[in-house]
């Protein structure tokens, strides 16, 4: 009979706990920045399904948790509404730190570097050179020309060279690393305080998102990116070549027109290409004359850049 008792309670103890999982509602995180309350409560709405919805305004450091119901009436209409709940504890506080601290760092960061240009060879702990897939032109009279040290093609292609420059510049800062954690107490204390269980693929939440940050190399190309802080890493906007050509990002972008200005810039731009996607090349490069390649898709997945001196 002790062995029954024990049994039944630990069925019921499951049961009520698969219960719980069951009925316990998503919780959303939303961003609305410089929004009113109207505006805020219309975002939380934008989520069409029963949930708890957080809306985060990291301008004002305001955040609002609304319970989100959704009725069909008519058995045809979809109708969403959006009551605003109290805050649990502490969540307010953790949300501010996070802003604070974020605060903290950029403006740190625009003290240090103004307009947020930030020469790499300026920063500690990131490596000047790189093991790359071309020869070092001595001969030549420009870095352009010349394909050694790291330039914005090195940046786009190489994911470890990328994330030791985040690394460096960014995941070392004790702001940022403050601002991380702050952030991770407020969603934590958001679940536990609104009984909901939070999807990290809902998350797009972009605290840095407007702080465009420059990177020049040495040989005169460029890389312009915003930090995301969500995947630890940067999101790159634009970036361009020693000979101001765009870097495309997809193959779809790589057709075109594109000037070559040295043997070295020419070996860097056709690695890229390679690791863009599926290339072959045409024409070699002849020294003293004018040059610039054309690439166009010739059919299904394959490029064909032909290369032009004059």
């Amino acid at each position: 009979m002790k062995k029954l008792f024990i049994y039944t309670g630990l069925l019921a103890f499951f049961l009520f706990a698969a219960h719980v999982n069951a009925t316990q509602l998503p919780l959303y995180i939303k961003q609305c920045d410089n929004c009113s309350a109207q505006q805020m409560k219309s975002k939380a709405e934008d989520v069409i399904r029963n949930s708890t919805v957080a809306v985060l305004d990291t301008v004002s450091s305001t955040i609002k948790v609304y319970d989100v119901r959704l009725q069909i009436q008519d058995d045809e209409i979809e109708v969403v509404t959006a009551k605003e709940r109290s805050l649990p504890n502490n969540v307010a506080d953790y949300f501010n730190d996070t802003i604070q601290y974020k605060n903290t760092f950029i403006g740190n960061l625009k003290a240090s570097y103004p307009g947020l240009v930030i020469p790499l060879d300026s920063i500690a702990g990131i490596p000047q050179t790189i093991t790359k897939n071309a020869t070092s032109y001595t001969n030549a009279t420009s870095n352009c020309e010349n394909s050694s040290g790291n330039n914005a093609y090195n940046f786009m292609s190489n994911s470890s060279y990328r994330n030791n420059v985040f690394d460096a510049l960014v995941g070392q800062n004790h702001n940022y690393q403050m601002h991380k954690s702050s952030y991770s107490a407020t969603v934590d204390s958001l679940q536990v305080g609104v009984d909901a269980k939070f999807i990290s693929g809902n998350l797009g939440i972009k605290f840095l998102k407007k702080e465009l940050v420059t990177l020049p190399f040495n040989d005169g190309s460029w890389v312009k990116v915003t930090i995301n802080s969500n995947k630890s890493g940067f999101d790159i906007s634009a970036a361009r070549d020693c000979a101001n050509n765009n870097i495309p990002a997809l193959k779809s972008e790589a057709t075109g027109q594109f000037s070559i200005v040295g043997p070295g810039h020419y070996v860097d731009f056709q690695n890229y290409m390679d690791y863009v996607g599926n290339y072959s090349y045409v024409g070699s490069y002849q020294p003293g004359k004018t040059c610039s390649t054309s690439c166009v898709m010739t059919g299904g997945s394959h490029m064909v850049c032909t290369l032009n001196c004059r």
